[in-house]
């Protein structure tokens, strides 16, 4: 493979509350291709971080009755935790709210201003006359102008999830003062993302992209792009704009360069030209979620091209993960926690079943935990940990616990022709493909070993030759383990300390060494697990 440095993100998760499975549908899915790639010796930085500024989060901390700070602290160590449970391999876990984003936001939108992409224009907004001040749109509740649900925010009903302008809502008020707000007018900064079509045009041409997508972001060309706001006025947690008073970035303003800034933080730089420096040194891929396309292929492209920064070479796009086909939501209820289910399941389970369903398409992938039961019953145990247990017994009790010196290669050579379509589905991130292809080779093994039967060699006493089919049958489990090792990694460092190697990348088979006694790789899933975390 190429010898270009890459860097690999995934999209910022909101630090206004936990993570659901959701966010961990598109953390595997990145998390595998980055494994793939260090299976294959290339240099990557994988990042991600908490987007951690708003008004979403102001609100929950005047609920909480807590500073902003704390909260975002306090999720923080909380997404820590079940991203390193589901054995997310980061380089580099930041946060938007560090100093050093603030800088590189900084020094990033001083350039866009030395561009003269940076335009000032009058918006009006609401503002409430007793506070004096004005309201960002959450500030503001009413009547939902499309379904009449009372007591929604000024942007979007939680009722019948339509979004809207604040001054389509009916019956406003503030929710600081009670009192309905008045309109008046104030200056903004925006980025002349209008005058920039023809390079993002250009870019969506020649960067490496789903068609759908492709497709999807074409349709922001035909009425023609739109200058982008970029500032919220106080009251904001967020990142104090230079040069203007009491204005903040846009959250959607700051929290893309966390990937700059996350970057940055591996590799030890403090200076944002140095780190500019080393972001166009690096082969850029986003891994996001089908809800922020037009974000990080519209405006963000355009801004690192205005500031001096190469664009995103790829940008991986995935469906949602929904629970009883609706889409999980924090805000709803409606979701499963990673701590719920690693309390009763490993993680390389729900690792595997993800795989196992994830193409290369947008397509929303629904978790039915029975078929997650049925699934990792037959592939993980019936058919993976099962090609082992029913092997290794033989190498243990007529080999001292040795390979033999020979193995049957023909079996080993059909096996491993699955490799060159392998790499090139993990390369494609059409990860279902390689579970398939891996399923196929033990299918192959588990058939050899049920048309030479080591059981019955041994019983008439040819108990070398048992212990050539189950050395052989153990080969091919190693392999299609280490075909595996980027879904499962937890399992393959397993399977790699019982060999005494690692069991990841191998292309050839070995002979006469020892290998441990592996007990119970994977348990059958029960029902009442199901239960447990589904309840």
């Amino acid at each position: 493979m190429s010898g270009t440095k890459k860097l690999v993100t995934y999209a910022l998760p909101y630090a206004n509350g936990p993570l659901h499975l959701g966010h961990m549908l598109g953390m595997v899915q990145s998390d595998i291709y980055v494994r793939f790639l260090r299976q294959n010796k290339q240099s990557v930085v994988f990042v991600c971080g908490d987007d951690a500024h708003g008004t979403p989060i102001m609100l929950n901390a005047m609920k909480q009755k807590i500073a902003p700070e704390q909260l975002i602290a306090d999720i923080y160590k909380d997404h820590k935790l079940d991203i390193d449970a589901f054995n997310i391999n980061f380089d580099c876990y930041t946060s938007t709210h560090d100093d050093l984003n603030a800088e590189i936001v900084s020094y990033a939108y001083n350039k866009l201003v030395q561009e003269n992409v940076i335009v000032t224009q009058s918006v009006s907004q609401a503002y409430d006359e007793q506070e004096q001040m004005f309201l960002p749109d959450r500030y503001v509740v009413g009547t939902c102008p499309f379904c009449g649900a009372l007591d929604q925010h000024g942007d979007h009903c939680e009722v019948c999830g339509k979004t809207y302008s604040i001054d389509a809502l009916k019956d406003p008020k503030s929710i600081l003062s009670n009192k309905k707000p008045v309109w008046r007018d104030t200056n903004h900064a925006f980025y002349a993302l209008s005058t920039q079509q023809s390079f993002v045009e250009s870019w969506v041409e020649t960067a490496h992209l789903q068609s759908s997508i492709r497709n999807k972001l074409g349709e922001w060309f035909e009425p023609g792009l739109q200058n982008w706001d970029i500032t919220r006025d106080a009251p904001y947690f967020g990142i104090e704009i230079p040069g203007r008073d009491a204005q903040y970035f846009y959250v959607w303003m700051d929290a893309p360069f966390g990937y700059v800034t996350a970057l940055a933080q591996h590799l030890g730089l403090s200076e944002p030209s140095k780190t500019f420096e080393a972001w166009n040194d690096h082969e850029v891929t986003h891994f996001i979620g089908k809800d922020i396309i037009c974000f990080h292929g519209v405006f963000w492209p355009s801004v690192l091209n205005s500031v001096g920064l190469n664009p995103p070479k790829r940008i991986q796009v995935h469906g949602f993960l929904t629970l009883t086909s609706a889409k999980m939501s924090k805000s709803k209820g409606h979701y499963v926690a990673p701590k719920q289910y690693m309390a009763h399941l490993p993680a390389d389970m729900l690792r595997y079943y993800l795989a196992a369903r994830l193409s290369n398409t947008v397509a929303d992938i629904d978790i039915d935990w029975n078929d997650f039961m049925v699934k990792v019953n037959s592939d993980l145990v019936g058919k993976l940990a099962n090609m082992c247990s029913r092997s290794q017994g033989f190498i243990h009790k007529f080999n001292q616990g040795r390979l033999s010196d020979t193995i049957d290669q023909e079996l080993i050579n059909t096996v491993m022709q699955i490799q060159e379509q392998v790499e090139l589905e993990y390369q494609q991130v059409n990860i279902a493909s390689v579970t398939k292809h891996a399923m196929h080779a033990c299918d192959l093994v588990n058939q050899y070993i049920d048309s030479h039967k080591p059981w019955q060699l041994a019983k008439q006493g040819e108990e070398e030759k048992a212990v050539y089919v189950a050395s052989t049958a153990l080969n091919a489990f190693r392999y299609i383990t280490s075909v595996l090792a980027p879904i499962m990694p937890e399992f393959a460092t397993v399977v790699s300390d019982g060999f005494g190697d690692d069991a990841v990348g191998l292309t050839q088979p070995i002979y006469g060494q020892p290998v441990k006694h592996f007990s119970h790789l994977f348990k059958r899933v029960d029902q009442e697990q199901l239960d447990l975390v589904s309840k």
